[in-house]
């Protein structure tokens, strides 16, 4: 679903995440909806198993009543196949497998990062 209201794209502590890192990543995410929107394509959200989609889905599906902003951490992401009680192979895995989604992602939405750098400077 697109952040968009009347063709403005929300982006930073509106989208109801906390913290500076948090708020930048919404901002790319806005971003990459808008860059989807000028280019006549339908906005892809990142997958779950990414920190950005992660925060995306977080925020599409926490009930509202009740919403708390979050910073993000290793609860909003998807379970890892590997079971195990090594709490740091545990948060490698998960960032390594956040990285890996993350750059199929990319490929996918056929954005670049020099073409980020070239719409941020416009």
């Amino acid at each position: 679903r697109q952040m968009c209201i009347r063709d403005s794209f929300i982006a930073g502590q509106l989208t109801g995440v906390e913290g500076y890192l948090e708020s930048t990543a919404m901002g790319l995410i806005a971003a990459i909806s808008a860059i989807s929107r000028l280019q006549g394509k339908d906005f892809l959200p990142p997958p779950p198993a990414t920190a950005h989609g992660s925060l995306l889905r977080y925020l599409l599906q926490s009930n509202p009543v009740n919403f708390q902003p979050t910073n993000i951490n290793l609860s909003l992401f998807p379970s890892i196949e590997i079971k195990t009680k090594d709490r740091v192979l545990k948060r490698r895995l998960i960032a390594e497998r956040a990285l890996s989604v993350w750059r199929q992602y990319l490929n996918r939405v056929e954005i670049k990062q020099n073409e980020l750098l070239e719409w941020s400077l416009r």
